[in-house]
């Protein structure tokens, strides 16, 4: 039966696909809400190959709106409020196309090409134009790139989202040229340059950024309004360049859903007094950005702040500058879908405004082209994996070694040189006491072994920590380590209540509400009440998490009634859940490491979770102990989620080994963001669109490359068919009462 089933999926996969030749269906979405066409949409833009890109503006209501592009015709009905909009394509890399809109009124857009989008975002160091970089004359006179388009977000800021710029007649897209590149952002040009020439693309550049500006203007008022230190002043919010929100709703929103490859964030430098909160504002902007957005967890780039100020003297030197590349490299190492762009070799101790934006165009288009495009490139330099104590030493591990570890020297422009014979610089290490001292560092194989004679038993790693540190690890292709430090810890705010301070992951804090008002009662706590005992307990115990948490003790009406549901169940020793994770195939083509990674594991509704490594291996840490049984998810775009109930937590648990791991199923395509949890028709229909694509030729999707061979053939339908129907309730049974 299940090979007749196979046969029979294979047979109508031929179907399908001969169908799919033929022509796409369209797709018409009705939205509610705004010139006749959104003006993002203008002559020489670059919109997303490969994928259904909305096209949106404004009529008369209930009006019906056609847009022709190649031979194509798409159509929709003006909502309510007049707006409308409607997907066209996908369509492969190339161009020129025109397009033509037409209602009671037409426009024609010209010179469209298809390539890949970035959308570029932050602060002055991400505006710095390509005439304020290091060798401008002769950069801008070779800036002769035609399939390069930039596309500049006018500035604009508001107390609620936008749907239209502050001022469209600046709305423009420009061409690259020697004319037009000087005054376009240097980075987003040395990124698109290289992608463009990798992948013999079209690439378009959306730079929305403004310098000067902290992270919480670009967030949203939905997301930031979860966090209970923000609520008074967003309560009292007076509208103007440095409001709350202010450039998210003035620059971001009019953008959506603007169909984007991915973001590159460079942004930090204005958060400084906010340091301890940005490894909790960054992913959380990042997530609301998603969610606006609606094409799933698209790629976000996070431009590592660089070095500034007086050069390190001292072993450990705490800076906010620090602080903030910490969160960057937590906000990373937590989502798979993240990436770091360590810069930390090429700043200027004198300039925020380091002119070096070559070198961070070209290492994040290289991560690029690693992660999000599938070369055979390493995209990243050394990021801190583990240590080992071994004795009166310590052992660190890297993730990203490449080909091998380095002692490393960056001057200028010019590539990083291995210094022979040469001394590691920047580790430090310290016993109980935190007492850091220069540790001898000392590289065998992809490790570095550390030491001191004054440590007898060290128990944590400093790296590069200050805010111009003297680091000089590098891997052998010339990416620097991202500096790092072992011993974190995290700062707790209590509003109305006590508990406020600095933590490390794991600690028990107590807490108590204030007294209340007069004529007032506490209610519960609110914000993050995440490894929170009791909300609705004025005397609570917290389990701090690995980043900044806020709450605040909420107070109502004396007379009020308060009910509370089912009691938490109190947290208590701390363990680990851990086990193997891999794909139900074996045609893994040598790329074994791609498809094992990136499964994400969670404990769902806790906060809790993991993402799998390249051996498919997850640990999820710091679990308290769980008397109901805990529900453990797996799921990863174009596959199946896996549902295990009944993890119980006793202990330390190991759900599967690797010998015999957990096989999710593929097959589940993940399309304009949804995955319907079934293993379908509707998945064929989608390899079939794609179907003989191989990487490069502009139609190929690395993502529904299963087995990662470069080219979309009959392994993608084998593997389908595997479990055609298939829904997460035909999963095996596993329960964990242990």
């Amino acid at each position: 039966m299940k090979l007749m089933r196979k046969i029979s999926v294979l047979m109508v996969f031929v179907l399908v696909f001969s169908i799919a030749d033929m022509g796409s269906l369209d797709t018409v979405d009705a939205y509610l809400d705004k010139p006749f066409i959104n003006s993002m949409f203008a002559d020489h833009m670059v919109l997303q190959r490969d994928v259904e890109n909305p096209v949106w503006g404004w009529t008369t209501p209930g009006e019906k709106v056609s847009v022709e592009i190649d031979g194509i015709t798409y159509t929709c009905m003006a909502g309510t409020d007049g707006k409308w909009m409607t997907k066209i394509g996908p369509f492969p890399k190339g161009g020129p196309y025109d397009m033509k809109v037409t209602a009671s009124q037409t426009a024609t857009i010209k010179d469209i090409l298809f390539g890949e989008v970035w959308f570029c975002t932050g602060q002055s160091n991400i505006v710095l134009q390509l005439r304020e970089a290091l060798n401008p004359t002769t950069e801008i006179q070779n800036a002769n790139y035609p399939n390069i388009r930039f596309f500049n977000v006018p500035y604009g800021y508001a107390g609620t989202p936008q749907d239209k710029f502050s001022y469209p007649d600046q709305c423009k897209w420009q061409a690259c040229s020697p004319t037009t590149a000087q005054n376009q952002t240097a980075v987003g040009y040395f990124f698109a340059r290289k992608l463009s020439a990798e992948l013999d693309v079209p690439v378009g550049i959306i730079l929305s950024a403004v310098g000067g500006t902290k992270i919480e203007y670009w967030m949203s008022r939905d997301i930031l309004q979860t966090f209970p230190d923000y609520t008074q002043e967003l309560a009292n919010l007076q509208v103007n360049s440095n409001s709350l929100t202010g450039l998210y709703n003035g620059m971001i929103a009019p953008v959506l859903p603007y169909r984007i490859k991915g973001t590159i964030w460079y942004q930090g430098e204005g958060s400084t007094e906010n340091d301890y909160k940005y490894n909790k504002l960054l992913p959380s902007l990042i997530k609301d950005w998603r969610d606006k957005f609606g094409i799933g967890d698209f790629p976000f780039l996070i431009i590592q702040l660089p070095n500034i100020s007086a050069l390190q003297s001292a072993p450990a030197q705490n800076g906010s500058w620090t602080l903030i590349r910490e969160a960057q490299l937590q906000t990373a190492q937590n989502d798979s879908n993240n990436g770091l762009i360590v810069t930390i070799d090429i700043g200027d101790a004198n300039n925020v405004h380091c002119p070096n934006k070559q070198d961070v165009g070209m290492r994040s288009a290289l991560y690029a082209l690693g992660k999000v495009y599938g070369k055979n490139v390493v995209p990243s330099g050394p990021i801190y994996k583990a240590m080992t104590k071994e004795g009166n030493k310590i052992r660190v591990t890297f993730d990203y070694t490449g080909s091998g570890l380095m002692v490393g020297q960056k001057t200028g422009l010019d590539p990083v040189k291995m210094v022979p014979g040469g001394v590691l610089k920047g580790f430090a290490i310290a016993g109980s006491d935190k007492k850091f001292v220069w540790a001898d560092a000392v590289i065998e194989d992809d490790s570095i072994v550390l030491s001191s004679s004054s440590v007898s038993a060290p128990e944590a790693v400093r790296y590069s920590w200050s805010d111009n540190p003297i680091g000089n690890l590098y891997n052998k292709e010339g990416f620097p380590a991202s500096p790092f430090r072992t011993d974190i810890d995290n700062r707790l705010a209590v509003i109305d209540g006590t508990g406020s301070g600095t933590y490390k992951p794991g600690d028990e804090i107590s807490l108590s509400a204030a007294t209340p008002p007069s004529g007032k009662k506490f209610e519960r706590w609110i914000g993050d009440t995440s490894g929170l005992d009791n909300a609705y307990g004025a005397n609570a115990k917290l389990t701090m998490p690995a980043a900044y948490q806020c709450i605040k003790a909420n107070f109502i009406d004396i007379n009020a009634t308060i009910i509370p549901p089912s009691p938490t169940p109190t947290a208590a020793k701390e363990y680990a859940v851990s086990g193997y994770v891999k794909p139900d195939f074996n045609f893994t083509q040598g790329a074994g490491e791609l498809i094992n990674s990136g499964f994400n594991v969670e404990l769902e509704g806790t906060g809790f979770k993991d993402v799998t490594d390249s051996k498919g291996y997850f640990e999820i840490k710091g679990v308290p102990l769980n008397g109901v049984g805990y529900t453990l998810k797996i799921s990863k775009p174009n596959y199946l989620s896996h549902e295990i109930k009944n993890v119980f937590v006793k202990g330390n648990v190991e759900v599967s080994s690797s010998t015999n791991p957990i096989n999710i199923w593929a097959g589940d395509i993940l399309k304009d963001g949804v995955q319907d949890n079934t293993i379908n028709m509707v998945d064929i229909i989608e390899i079939a669109r794609v179907f003989g694509s191989v990487a490069g030729d502009g139609k190929y999707i690395e993502s529904y490359d299963f087995n990662m061979d470069n080219v979309i053939n009959l392994n993608e339908v084998i593997i389908i068919a595997r479990h055609f129907n298939a829904t997460s309730s035909n999963y095996p049974d596993i329960s964990l009462d242990k």
